[in-house]
């Protein structure tokens, strides 16, 4: 594991955190329904679970590899289309620059 990619403190973690877009606005309503559907077979506190701990997270690296283990978990291959739709939306939110319109 890399400790350099955590801060010191948590006020360090938090100011991190705060340059951040909160994931679930930039989930529209349809992709949700989508990725509850799609991706979560339906479990609402699953897909909402997920989405707690990635915005917890202060790296694309490691919202990456959790998004990798929810897929494996889930037999959803990661290519796939709400697949990849939900990694770029994660992605998105470490690299809005990259971001699609």
């Amino acid at each position: 594991m890399h400790t350099d990619i955590y801060p010191a403190n948590n006020e360090s973690t938090n100011e991190l955190l705060s340059q951040f877009v909160d994931i679930n606005q930039l989930i529209t309503i349809k992709e949700k329904t989508n990725f509850i559907t799609n991706i979560f077979y339906g479990n609402f506190e699953d897909y909402q679970r997920t989405i707690n701990k990635l915005n917890s997270m202060n790296s694309w690296e490691l919202s990456h590899n959790m998004l990798s283990q929810v897929f494996s978990e889930r037999n959803i291959y990661e290519f796939s289309k709400h697949a990849r739709m939900l990694s770029t939306i994660v992605f998105s939110r470490y690299y809005p620059a990259y971001s699609m319109p």
